[in-house]
């Protein structure tokens, strides 16, 4: 993408900056474009300085007054930004109970630098440690609550204020604290609408939502999140932040809408961005080639596979991802009727996954190697293995839906009165009262 200073203004940036309703982020590119020299960019604004009614002697003194305050307030921004940024690595390296103390006990970390950066450490991070996402989320509301109020813009106030919220709210999602997390996300939603319309923020906001939604099932209304948000992005011409919202979408629909799944993926695959987030584009391989699958193509789902092996090869460290690989092509591998191969994916993803203690993998995995069972004739066999499965969700206290599907599973197979299509019933029934597992990987 190309550097954002060197992006001419349009109308829109011309009139915002007259009447003084540019976002902030839109605030600090078109001023720095201005401050850079562009002869035609500053051309424009004087125009539109002309047209605002000012006097044709003033115009020109009355431009380069509005730019060099608006120049002066953007460049203390930057430095308070940059301060806080040093003040959090500090903060940063002690643990998080001494961190709380330091920040109630002095107003020196209280600021919108401290909070900007924490912010960043938050998106960079929170996916990969649930609870010290909710301490971070937790520090920020305590952070923005401590503000100077008489040192800020308004708008600046609201921004960080309400991204607070929205923080704290996405971190309690990711820690199963549902109620708490709306209740954060609805707050957000209400003080950002007071702050400077940064579109930025606005598509964050809308992916903690639609992620929220994912987490209590409610698919299609996260899929009408996702996509909001994507448009959102588009209009600030961030198109990786769009592909990753695509990505999102998809993973909450395309498990029950396969071919919905391959097409938003497919759009996704084209604009994202790899040097941002080469993880994103393993994942959003990863989902093709299971949408694929999923929708009857898997000669196709196998040679996606294979286009993707140097991704896979590059998180070869990642056992979660050689897993997930292993679980796939065993999938593949039945889709075909291949079913020895079949056989030996399922059972090296069950050794890998049962060490790790992933439940919902175990316990949609072990419902794909009953199939296979039964396939085989081995009714018997699947339907010990769906009963240990239960006894074992039992044992982990886990939601009420997902032991009833397996039971229900069960008892089909026992009286040997299920076919293919129980199977994948079941597995999405399974996933969808597990939607939290997912969420928890869609929005960062």
């Amino acid at each position: 993408m190309p550097n954002e200073d060197d992006r001419h203004l349009d109308a829109t940036d011309v009139t915002q900056l007259l009447e003084r309703t540019l976002t902030g982020e839109s605030s600090r590119r078109v001023i720095g474009h201005l401050q850079g020299g562009c002869g035609p960019c500053r051309e424009r604004v004087r125009d539109g300085l002309r047209q605002a009614g000012e006097e044709a002697a003033a115009y020109g003194a009355a431009f380069d007054r509005a730019v060099g305050k608006l120049g002066q307030l953007f460049a203390a921004e930057r430095r308070e930004r940059d301060a806080g940024a040093v003040l959090w690595r500090k903060l940063r390296a002690h643990p998080s109970g001494r961190r709380w103390t330091m920040v109630s006990n002095s107003p020196k970390y209280r600021t919108p630098g401290v909070l900007e950066a924490l912010f960043r450490d938050y998106r960079e991070g929170v996916w990969r440690d649930p609870a010290e996402g909710l301490e971070l989320g937790n520090l920020a509301i305590l952070i923005a609550e401590g503000l100077d109020a008489g040192k800020i813009r308004a708008s600046w106030l609201a921004d960080l204020q309400g991204e607070a919220l929205a923080t704290a709210g996405n971190a309690r999602r990711v820690a199963c604290c549902d109620g708490e997390a709306g209740r954060l996300l609805w707050r957000a939603a209400q003080r950002l609408s007071l702050g400077s319309g940064d579109l930025l923020l606005e598509g964050r906001l809308l992916t903690y939502q639609g992620s929220y939604a994912q987490s209590l099932g409610r698919f299609e209304q996260a899929a009408r999140r996702f996509g909001q948000a994507e448009q959102t992005y588009r209009k600030i011409e961030d198109v990786h932040l769009a592909a990753r919202a695509l990505v999102a979408r998809a993973e909450a629909i395309g498990h029950l809408h396969p071919e919905r799944g391959i097409r938003l993926i497919r759009r996704a695959i084209a604009e994202l961005d790899a040097a941002r987030d080469p993880y994103l584009e393993l994942a959003a391989h990863h989902s093709l080639a299971w949408y694929l699958n999923d929708a009857g193509q898997g000669g196709e789902a196998r040679a996606e596979v294979g286009r993707s092996a140097a991704l896979y090869q590059r998180f070869s460290g990642d056992a979660v991802a050689s897993l997930s690989r292993a679980w796939l092509q065993g999938r593949i591998d039945r889709s075909l009727d291949e079913l020895d191969p079949a056989r030996r994916s399922y059972e090296r993803a069950w050794a890998g996954f049962s060490e790790l203690g992933m439940g919902i993998q175990l316990t949609m995995l072990a419902i794909d190697r009953a199939e296979l069972r039964v396939a085989e004739g081995e009714f018997g066999s699947a339907a010990s293995l769906l009963a240990r499965m239960a006894a074992q969700v039992r044992r982990w206290g886990v939601n009420r839906d997902t032991l009833a599907v397996l039971r229900r599973l069960h008892e089909a197979v026992a009286a040997r009165q299920c076919e293919r299509a129980s199977f994948r019933q079941a597995s999405l029934a399974v996933r969808r009262s597990w939607a939290r597992a997912e969420a928890g990987r869609s929005a960062r």
